[in-house]
């Protein structure tokens, strides 16, 4: 967290990144090195269970409502302003018009210039209730990810470990969460990257769920917002197709496409087919853009979002032969090609490590590998896209302290019984 917050450039642009990957990776490797020589949990269980029900819900509650205080004077800082961040201003336009029974996906123009809406349907359908009820849509991200905290802690505190540990533990996303909050608070007054975060969380504590419906769930909220998994995906239902039950991958498989269909290619996809081709061409320029110096910024300036410390892709910018554009697509192959060999690389490991490391926490594992890639060569490293992979290594560092098993919704383990 350091190395996005408080440290983030503090080593040079160029060294900063490599750094903060190192460090990312280590997060997601060194378990998998190290994990199967651990026997027994880091903390051993302690027999009065019945604090957990008391101390637990009075850790969250309170880390709710610092965040939730902080939060709310943050909207109140940022007044939603599309001439700042046209983010929170689109999805807004796009839940109302569904409300108001018209396309969502028609070109906005409310902004003084032609913008093509390029988010998939769980990046604005939370905010009809917003939209409806006439509150700020920001409240639906913090109150998603309230209940993304609330599952995790209640794995937590289902997991047989002490009092302390769990207190830590459920204490440490809302630690990071304002901590992140009290060092850019531009980031949650002007995104909504809390939203997919939340989504994320909700996937990995639905790895392997007893409920097909929350296993379907937990690929489709993610799948159907920042899909940045999707070549990790293949290897998702491959290894619960090989190591589980193959009817549940199936059926689960079927549940993701069903939903997929009637959430997005029946209703906005087949009824404008080309959004998909818009919106790459709308990424591609607005990239494009920010690789471009601001008005704002002097002449010998650097672009300001690729030179904070964050990503590769001021290494491209500097040291890629060729003209501003030639640039961009030496850096997009390389994000393409390099992340589609990291999930094949992270689906061979397995059969090294499938006998040593719980099925369910080498998914975590090797998702926060992908993502640590996937996140390092994107083409425009917003600071606030490393939230996803940054609460990814909490629900890591959980996994490797405490003992849980699988449920309905449960943190992954290092101390739980594999699939045989």
């Amino acid at each position: 967290m350091a190395f996005i917050t408080f440290w983030r450039g503090k080593l040079g642009i160029y060294i900063s990144p490599m750094v903060l990957v190192l460090a990312s990776l280590a997060i997601g490797i060194l378990p998998l090195l190290f994990g199967m020589k651990i026997r027994k949990p880091l903390i051993k269980e302690v027999k009065r269970q019945s604090l957990n029900y008391l101390f637990i819900p009075a850790i969250y509650v309170l880390g709710a409502v610092i965040s939730f205080l902080i939060f709310h004077n943050i909207i109140l800082d940022y007044p939603i302003n599309p001439q700042v961040s046209d983010v929170i201003p689109t999805v807004q336009i796009m839940s109302e018009r569904f409300i108001m029974g018209d396309f969502p996906y028609s070109f906005i123009t409310d902004f003084g210039y032609s913008l093509p809406p390029t988010y998939l349907t769980f990046q604005w359908l939370p905010f009809i209730v917003s939209a409806y009820f006439h509150f700020d849509p920001r409240f639906i991200i913090i109150a998603l990810l309230f209940i993304a905290f609330a599952l995790y802690s209640f794995s937590v505190m289902k997991s047989k470990s002490n009092i302390l540990a769990k207190v830590i533990l459920t204490a440490l996303p809302f630690l990071i969460l304002i901590a992140f909050m009290l060092d850019m608070p531009s980031v949650f007054g002007q995104t909504i990257e809390l939203l997919p975060t939340s989504y994320y969380i909700f996937m990995v504590l639905t790895f392997f769920s007893t409920s097909l419906i929350f296993r379907a769930g937990g690929v489709l909220l993610p799948l159907l917002s920042r899909y940045s998994f999707i070549f990790w995906l293949p290897f998702y239902f491959l290894l619960q197709f090989f190591r589980d039950k193959k009817w549940k991958s199936i059926i689960t498989g079927v549940y993701v496409l069903i939903f997929v269909g009637l959430l997005y290619i029946i209703p906005f996809l087949l009824k404008q087919p080309d959004i998909f081709k818009k919106g790459y061409k709308y990424y591609t320029e607005a990239a494009l853009g920010e690789w471009q110096l601001k008005d704002w910024q002097a002449e010998n300036d650097k672009p300001f979002h690729l030179f904070k410390g964050i990503g590769f892709a001021s290494y491209f910018y500097d040291y890629a032969a060729g003209s501003l554009s030639e640039k961009l697509i030496k850096l997009k192959n390389t994000h393409l090609i390099g992340s589609i060999l990291v999930a094949i690389l992270m689906g061979l490991l397995y059969f090294r490590f499938k006998n040593k490391i719980p099925d369910r926490l080498y998914l975590l594992l090797s998702l926060k590998v992908y993502l640590t890639y996937f996140y390092a060569f994107i083409q425009v490293p917003y600071i606030y896209l490393q939230l996803v992979p940054l609460f990814i290594s909490v629900l890591i560092i959980a996994a490797i302290t405490i003992e849980t098993k699988k449920g309905i919704v449960s943190l992954p383990s290092l101390f739980e019984a594999n699939n045989e």
